[in-house]
């Protein structure tokens, strides 16, 4: 997991071109996939790494609500996200992005589970 999330940021610093007087920082989403406080504290070794290595600051935001994820990447102008299965598949269709990072179990597999659900009446 820690390798992927190492190749996304990678690949995200590797597609925006930095100059030394370009010191905007990279703004990276977060779906909360746990108490935000402790994601935001699980995120920070990536962003001090990248931070060192890229020579620019890396900020991570929750994006709090499903509904409007896509919406808020724009708003807040994202240099970046980590979405899931759906989000994600959302985002290539709708904005101008390329996931270029997946996610893989300690197998080496990357897979999902989910569910259908319907009512019981239908």
């Amino acid at each position: 997991m820690k390798r992927a999330l190492l190749t996304l940021m990678f690949m995200l610093i590797a597609l925006q071109p930095l100059k030394a007087e370009d010191k905007e920082p990279l703004l990276i989403g977060l779906i909360p996939e746990q108490n935000i406080f402790k994601q935001y504290k699980l995120f920070q070794p990536l962003s001090a790494y990248l931070e060192k290595k890229a020579g620019v600051k890396v900020k991570f935001t929750i994006l709090s609500r499903y509904g409007d994820i896509i919406d808020r990447y724009i708003q807040r102008g994202l240099s970046g996200a980590f979405f899931g299965d759906l989000t994600g598949a959302i985002a290539i269709k709708k904005l101008p992005v390329e996931p270029v990072v997946t996610a893989v179990n300690v197998y080496g597999s990357s897979t999902s589970y989910g569910f259908i659900i319907v009512r019981k009446d239908s």
